[in-house]
């Protein structure tokens, strides 16, 4: 009786775990489904999931009152769950799954940090300015007035942004881009799960609903980075 019990507590252990796992991939197919592109024909993505980040998620008061969605649920289930794991583990449709000193570096990004750097040459602007995405540096003599700077930093800058849109428009579209997923937080019964999509260029933060094994975007905000 007791190799008998054992047997059958193994068995339904299995099952149960299938079952998650089978959840959490439909689940993540549609994510991917939804927030990468139909036309990648890959996609980077971080392998190792972010936590969620609920406390910033400003959806709580609609879910309670148009939606009926368990927030709390996903608040208190991000706090508590502590398990880990990969995304290549799931084999995910279309993903490359990468560690990030191996996500793509060669992501061309136009300035977003300026800082004036002196220079005592054009020359040594302009390689300085080819090896930083974030930085600008120009040639300014000594004497120069805040119109000569300011009107060498704009020309500065304006080379440095078509030198960026040059080179992203010789890399695939795959390679300008890579995802980063948060672990899915789903609520007690199973039927809704929580989880934040971050790309370069920003994220989401997204909540489903499994209808009969189907799982359904009901709310979605935007984040701009």
């Amino acid at each position: 009786m007791k190799v008998f019990a054992i047997t059958v507590l193994l068995v339904l252990s299995g099952i149960t775990a299938s079952a998650a796992d089978t959840t959490m991939l439909k689940l993540m197919q549609k994510v991917i489904e939804l927030e990468v592109p139909k036309y990648y024909q890959y996609f980077y993505l971080l392998d190792e999931p972010a936590k969620g980040e609920t406390d910033h998620f400003d959806l709580e008061s609609d879910s309670k009152s148009v939606l009926n969605i368990p927030f709390n649920e996903f608040k208190i289930n991000v706090k508590t769950d502590t398990t880990s794991f990969k995304w290549c583990e799931l084999l995910l449709p279309r993903a490359k799954c990468v560690d990030n000193e191996h996500l793509p570096k060669h992501v061309y990004s136009m300035v977003k940090v300026v800082r004036i750097i002196a220079c005592t040459s054009r020359a040594a602007a302009k390689r300085l300015n080819l090896k930083n995405n974030d930085t600008i540096a120009v040639f300014s003599r000594p004497n120069a007035s805040q119109k000569q700077v300011d009107k060498a930093l704009k020309k500065a800058t304006a080379t440095h942004n078509a030198y960026c849109e040059k080179a992203n428009s010789a890399l695939p579209l795959e390679e300008r881009n890579y995802f980063r997923f948060s672990k899915p937080f789903f609520s007690n019964d199973r039927r809704y799960a929580y989880i934040e999509v971050s790309r370069a260029d920003g994220g989401s933060r997204c909540i489903f609903k499994n209808t009969n094994g189907n799982w359904d975007l009901v709310r979605e905000t935007r984040v701009a980075y």
